[in-house]
C-alpha cells in the first residue's frame, strides 16, 4: 500500500504522526511518497533528511519494478473520504490503516491460502510467507453467502477497501455461468472498488493438475487396474471446457454438472470420473508444500490460459509492502 503525502500535512502539529508514518515506511509496513522538491517539506524534514529520503527512495526504487495500485491520499482534514477513487484520508486514519493488516477474504482459510500460496514464483511467495509470520496478512473464512453480508456493510469502515482482498470459487458449472452469490460479490466489489478475483472454472480443484498425480505414479504401476491412473487419464480425455467446469469433488453426483449440458452423463468412458475424486482432492497438492513448483510449473503448462498469472499479479499488486 502506498501513502501519498500531501504537502499540507507536513505541519508541526503532525510531527509526531508524520514520525510515524516514515518509521512505519522504513519497517516495511507502507511505501510513501512525497514532493521532494517542495520547500515546504525539505524544511520540515530537514533534521531526519536521511530516513525520509530512504524511505522515498525504496518507494521510487519498487514502483519501476512493480505497479502498486494499493493508494491513499493523505491530507490535512478532519473527516476522511474513502469513496473517493483513490481514498483521501486524515492522518490519523493513516496511522490506523498502516496498522491494520490485510485481511483475506477466503472461503476455505487453510485450502485457499495454500492456493495463492502456490499459484506465487518463490520470489512472491518468500514475500507471502514474510508477511505472514509477521502477521502483515489475515483470512476471514466463509461461504459466500456470509461474504456477502459483510460486503454490504458501511463502505466508509476503515481498510474497507485498503485492506481487504476477496478470492472466491465462481461454482461455475459452465462457461456462461456463476452462481448468483458469486455474481453478487463480484457486483458489490466492483461498486466499491474492492480489489477481488472471481475464479472463471468452478473452483480451485479446476485448477490442479493432474499431471502432477500421473507423474508420481511409478511407471509399472500405470495399468488399466489401477483405479486412480485410470481416473487421472481418463479426466485427461476431456475438452478443457469439460476439465474447467467439472465438480471434482462429486462428479455428475453435483446436479449442477450432472445438468450443465458439457457431458453426456451415460457415455460408459466417463465411468471412472463419474462420482468425481473425492472430497480430498485438493490435499493431494495443497499439502505437498515442498513440491510447490513442481505443481506450479504443471499448472502453467497444462492449464491454457494466463488466469493463474493474471490472479498472481493482481494479489501481489494490491498486497505488496517494501518488506
Amino acid at each position: 500500500m502506498l501513502a501519498i503525502l500531501k504537502e499540507c500535512v507536513f505541519e508541526q502539529e503532525n510531527e509526531k504522526e508524520l514520525n510515524y508514518i516514515v518509521s512505519s515506511a522504513i519497517l516495511g509496513h507502507v511505501y510513501i511518497h512525497y514532493d521532494e522538491d517542495s520547500e515546504k517539506i525539505n524544511n520540515f524534514i530537514i533534521n531526519n533528511k536521511a530516513i525520509w529520503q530512504s524511505a522515498l527512495d525504496t518507494y521510487i526504487k519498487d514502483s519501476t519494478d512493480f505497479i502498486i495500485n494499493n493508494k491513499v491520499v493523505v491530507s490535512n482534514i478532519q473527516i476522511s473520504n474513502w469513496t473517493n477513487s483513490t481514498p483521501e484520508i486524515s492522518i490519523n486514519d493513516a496511522i490506523d490503516l498502516i496498522k491494520a493488516p490485510f485481511n483475506i477474504y477466503v472461503e476455505n482459510e487453510r485450502f485457499d491460502k495454500n492456493f495463492i500460496r502456490l499459484i506465487l514464483s518463490d520470489y512472491n511467495r518468500s514475500i507471502f510467507d514474510n508477511m505472514n509470520n509477521k502477521g502483515l496478512l489475515t483470512y476471514t473464512a466463509g461461504g459466500i453467502d456470509e461474504l456477502k453480508k459483510v460486503l454490504e456493510e458501511n463502505i466508509s469502515k476503515l481498510g474497507y477497501r485498503n485492506k481487504r482482498f476477496v478470492f472466491v470459487d465462481s461454482d461455475s458449472c459452465n462457461p456462461t455461468h456463476i452462481s448468483d452469490s458469486a455474481s453478487s460479490i463480484a457486483s458489490n466489489c466492483n461498486d466499491y472498488h474492492i480489489c477481488h478475483h472471481i475464479l472463471k472454472r468452478r473452483a480451485i480443484e479446476n485448477y490442479l493438475p493432474v499431471e502432477y498425480l500421473i507423474d508420481n505414479i511409478p511407471q509399472s504401476e500405470r495399468i488399466t487396474t489401477n483405479t486412480n491412473y485410470v481416473k487421472y487419464s481418463t479426466f485427461k480425455t476431456l475438452t478443457q471446457i469439460q476439465k474447467n467446469h467439472f465438480h471434482m469433488k462429486k462428479g455428475f453426483d453435483d446436479n449442477s454438472c450432472a445438468s450443465s449440458g458439457l457431458y453426456n452423463t451415460s457415455d460408459p468412458s466417463f465411468t471412472s470420473i463419474a462420482q468425481g475424486f473425492g472430497k480430498k482432492f485438493a490435499e493431494k497438492f495443497l499439502l505437498k508444500q515442498h513440491e510447490y513448483n513442481d505443481i506450479r510449473s504443471k499448472m502453467h503448462q497444462h492449464l491454457g490460459d494466463s488466469e493463474i498469472a493474471s490472479i498472481e499479479e493482481t494479489f501481489m499488486n494490491f498486497v505488496r509492502l517494501p518488506l
